[in-house]
């Protein structure tokens, strides 16, 4: 089933309670109150969710000043706002936080196709992106290989709808 959490009638479809497990992970489908509210009742026992709340990634950021000609917004940090929500609705949620720190060495094929993966959520992928993103690679090669580094912040939650 392919739906957005709004277009989901959990009576209709039969999944009001049905689910042992609830998971939201990386997602933006989990977004408001009334999204954590049916993510909530579609579980019989518990739920699932994770999300940065830090991201730096100084490719991204050059990439989107080139697309966009401004910087890249700050990342949401949702799992916080679904915390205090869960916390307000009585549920005692576990939230545990990860510090993650990355550097990968890519020829530039490889970088130019990570790099593309990377923006495709906010880019159409055209032939005039694509080179965007090749000219960018082009520039920022160092000895023959593209230097990617990244560092984030995720953080997962789990509760059990019992309350």
């Amino acid at each position: 089933v392919l739906l957005a959490w709004e277009a989901v009638d959990l009576d209709e479809l039969g999944w009001r309670g049905r689910f042992r497990v609830v998971i939201a992970s990386m997602s933006p489908g989990i977004h408001n109150s009334a999204t954590l509210r049916r993510m909530n009742a579609a579980s019989y026992c518990g739920c699932y969710y994770s999300g940065f709340t830090q991201r730096t990634d100084a490719a991204q950021e050059d990439l989107w000043r080139l697309f966009y000609n401004e910087p890249m917004p700050p990342l949401p940090a949702d799992v916080f706002c679904v915390f205090h929500l869960l916390h307000a609705w009585g549920y005692c949620p576990s939230l545990e936080l990860f510090r993650e720190r990355s550097r990968s060495q890519y020829a530039p094929p490889p970088a130019q196709h990570e790099l593309g993966l990377l923006m495709l959520p906010y880019i159409d992928p055209t032939a005039e992106s694509q080179k965007k993103i090749e000219q960018y690679v082009r520039s920022s090669i160092r000895d023959g290989k593209f230097i990617h580094k990244r560092s984030f912040v995720e953080a997962r939650m789990l509760w059990s709808v019992e309350r």
